[in-house]
Formats: C-alpha cells, sequence, structure tokens
C-alpha cells in the first residue's frame, strides 16, 4: 500500500512510474510554543466557520454525538460558533446495548445542559432514494468489502453534512505502543467452533511478524527521507494512521458520499497532525485533548465521559499554563481555507423506497447462493459457514455481521484465483441472478 504521503507520477509515453513524498511535519511541533498555539488556534477557527458557512448556506447539519472525547470537541466547535444549534441535527444512538446506552445517556445530559435536542428528526432532509439494492452493494464491495465487518448501506440517501469523531483517535492517548508491544498485541483468536491446527496458527504469527515488521521499517524509512527520526512511542499511532485510518474511516467517507452524505472529520485535520501530543514537561499523550477543553470549552468537562474516560489533572493544569502564556486571539481565516466551493453534486432520482428487511433477505439470499457457497468452501469447511450463519442469526446490533466476513472472504478467494485471469470479483457478483438491477 502507498504511502498517505505520495504522489505518484505516470508517463505514459516512457512507461516510467516516480514516487515522491510530500513532509506532512507530524509530531514536529512543541503544543508549548507560540507556533503550536498558532496551529491550534487556526484549526479551531476554521472549523468554527466551516460550520458557520454551511448553515449560511442553508446546508443540511448533522453532528454525531456520543459519551467520548473526540464528538465532544466537535460539539465545542458547534457550540463556540454563531449557528443556532436548534437547526443542527444532533445524532446520538439510543441502543438498547450497555456501552450504547451510557454514550447516549452521557450525550443527553451534555445536550440537556445546553438546551439542545437530540435526534430531532424534524431537521433533516427529505429522503431522496437513488439507488437499486444492486448499486448499494456494488458500492459497499468496492468501498468496504474486506476492510469492515460492519455493513451500514445507503438505504436512505440525503444531502447533508456530517461533522462526525472519525480519526479522534490520532489525537490523544490511543496505540501508544512501541514496535515490539504493537507485533505482540496481535494475538490468533480462538473464535470458532473447530479444531484449528498448530500449523496454521505458526503462519499466523509468521504473517503477522513479517506484515508489522515491514510496515514498521517501510515508515521509518520514510521519516528519514525527511532527516528525522520516529519515536518508538509515536511508530504505532503512525501505523494507526497508514492502516486503520485510511481502510476503515476512509472507506466509510467514501461510501456514505455517493449517497450524499459528505462526513466532515475536524480531528483528521493534516495541521493538526503537526502538533506532538507531549513533550518533555508532559508525556501524557492527551495533551492536545487538554489544551481544546481549557482553551475553548472548559465548561464541557463538567459533565462526565462515559466509561469513566478522564484527562489527567496535572495535564489539565500544564494545559492553563500553556493557555495563559499564549492567550487566545481569533485568527483571521480566509475562505479559501475552508471547504471547497465546487462540491460534487449527487444526481437523485425518486425511485421506489427500500427498507431495511428487504435489503437483509437480499445479503441472506447471497449467503445462501450455491455458487458463492462453493467459492468459500473451496478454502474454508461447512462448520466455520455454520458457525456464520448462527451468528448472523443471533447478533441482534449488526445481524449482517457473519454474512459480510463471508462475503469478504469470498471476494479475497476470487481475487488470489483470478489475478492472472484479470477477471473481477464484482463481475462474478453480477452473473447471480439475486444482483439484478432492483
Amino acid at each position: 500500500m502507498l504511502s498517505r504521503n505520495s504522489i505518484v507520477e505516470i508517463d505514459i509515453n516512457s512507461k516510467k512510474i516516480e514516487i515522491s513524498y510530500i513532509d506532512y511535519e507530524e509530531n514536529t511541533i512543541n503544543p508549548d510554543s507560540k507556533e503550536g498555539i498558532e496551529i491550534l488556534d487556526k484549526w479551531h477557527d476554521k472549523w468554527v466557520r466551516i460550520i458557520e458557512r454551511l448553515r449560511l448556506e442553508n446546508k443540511s447539519v448533522i453532528l454525531e454525538l456520543t459519551g467520548g472525547f473526540d464528538s465532544r470537541i466537535n460539539f465545542g466547535l458547534m457550540k463556540n460558533s454563531n449557528v443556532n444549534a436548534d437547526e443542527i441535527y444532533i445524532r446520538s444512538g439510543n441502543y438498547n446495548f450497555a456501552k450504547m446506552k451510557k454514550d447516549y445517556n452521557c450525550a443527553k445530559e451534555l445536550a440537556d445542559k445546553y438546551g439542545y435536542t437530540l435526534n430531532n428528526e424534524v431537521l433533516r432532509p427529505k429522503i431522496k432514494y437513488n439507488y437499486s439494492i444492486s448499486d448499494i452493494m456494488e458500492m459497499f464491495l468496492y468501498t468496504k468489502c474486506g476492510r469492515h465487518n460492519l455493513i451500514y448501506p445507503n438505504l436512505q440517501n440525503r444531502e447533508e453534512y456530517i461533522i462526525t469523531g472519525y480519526c479522534g483517535e490520532c489525537m490523544r492517548e490511543y496505540w501508544a505502543m512501541g514496535e515490539k508491544e504493537c507485533i505482540a498485541s496481535f494475538i490468533f483468536k480462538q473464535d470458532y467452533p473447530c479444531v484449528i491446527s498448530k500449523k496454521t496458527i505458526e503462519n499466523f504469527y509468521k504473517s503477522r511478524d513479517k506484515i508489522l515488521k515491514t510496515s514498521f521499517k517501510e515508515i521509518k524509512n520514510k521519516y528519514e527521507k525527511f532527516g528525522r527520526n520516529i519515536s518508538d512511542k509515536d511508530i504505532s499511532r503512525t501505523l494507526y494512521k497508514e492502516v486503520r485510518v485510511r481502510n476503515h474511516f476512509g472507506g466509510r467517507l467514501a461510501e456514505q458520499n455517493q449517497g450524499g452524505g459528505i462526513r466532515l472529520a475536524p480531528l483528521s485535520d493534516s495541521n493538526l497532525y503537526k502538533l506532538a501530543l507531549y513533550n518533555e514537561k508532559c508525556k501524557d499523550k492527551n495533551l492536545f485533548m487538554a489544551l481544546y477543553y481549557v482553551r475553548y470549552n472548559m465548561d464541557l468537562l463538567e459533565v462526565p465521559f462515559s466509561e469513566g474516560k478522564t484527562i489527567d489533572k496535572e495535564t489539565i493544569e500544564y494545559a492553563k499554563e500553556i493557555n495563559k502564556k499564549y492567550p487566545y486571539r481569533k485568527v483571521n481565516i480566509k475562505n479559501t481555507e475552508l471547504i471547497a466551493e465546487e462540491e460534487q453534486k449527487q444526481v437523485f432520482k425518486e425511485i421506489q423506497e427500500i427498507d431495511k428487511e428487504k435489503f437483509s433477505e437480499y445479503i441472506k439470499n447471497i449467503f445462501n447462493d450455491k455458487e458463492m457457497k462453493k467459492i468459500f468452501y473451496s478454502e474454508y469447511n461447512e462448520e466455520i459457514y455454520k458457525y456464520l450463519d448462527r451468528d448472523t442469526n443471533k447478533d441482534i446490533r449488526h445481524p449482517l455481521h457473519g454474512i459480510i466476513t463471508f462475503l469478504s472472504i469470498c471476494k479475497v478467494i476470487k481475487c488470489c484465483k483470478d489475478s492472472k485471469k484479470n477477471n473481477r470479483f464484482l463481475d462474478k457478483i453480477k452473473k447471480i441472478k439475486l444482483f439484478q438491477k432492483t
């Protein structure tokens, strides 16, 4: 996989490819410095302006809110803007699961504190159905299959902007492991009720070591190209950015964009990544989080985070010292620094509504298709297939989980076997009668 900072130039005439790299200067700026605070203030004021501009242009805006650090930062950006929060749809999942319930209760407490309403459907634009079931499956297969274990189909397509906490893990204490600790964290889990041979487990660990060691080597080489070394404390988080962020969050962003939902992730801003998450005075990688709340929204800390999450008091006190040293001054943000004027317009066509039950039945038919089973059985046995089937029937929250795993496995098998034949997995899928246009 090409690095995030790659620039690929292809000369068609000479049939040569050249790869160069952008230096994003990640982790280079001390947050306890004039330059570091200027980056932070510019980032904050830019995203406040983006929210204001979206509402000024009468765009439909969704703000996702949970009980954690990341979405609360976005909540603060909205609160600090000049928009009427009653015109923004604040979405929080009210599911009947322990963790989700805690998240929702925490989000509700926060919204109640400022007099906001959660999940007010009146604020959402009209649903515009423009995809058939097979269209929706194609979007999933191209953008997420094999990299996501869940499917959130674009059944209800709307033109709206969604402010999300995606990539917030990159700006706080998360994946804060050294190289050896990171490799050791990937362990073989016996999830299936069947015997896994000792050789298979050994091969898993050999593959794990080879992939991760090669990945870490590439990351180090990338930093050396710019005359810098990467700290062992930062290398696993950089791996997270290179792999998880691009495949997990990136896939979802690409898929939802096809349905008119444009996701905006303030915590994925490349300028923000220039800030180091710690320094000699403070080794806590939640320093950015502490600085944000102290500098812009101290009152947001009055409502506890879910799952017992906290920011160390010492880190908060250090953030106060920095804030006192460099008082906040509003930054003049140019319109050219905001989101692009010319965004891609979706072509919406009114067609028959597709409900969840119909889509689920469609997916289950693929799972039971003889051709698909044949692909799966070429590498795995019926015992594992039955396990995935049981998983599909018992999982209340994500009932298609097992089928998506099945589809992903089939995709990999077909891609490997057809690589020399230049056949695509999607072509195989389309031949199944279940995938005819609906």
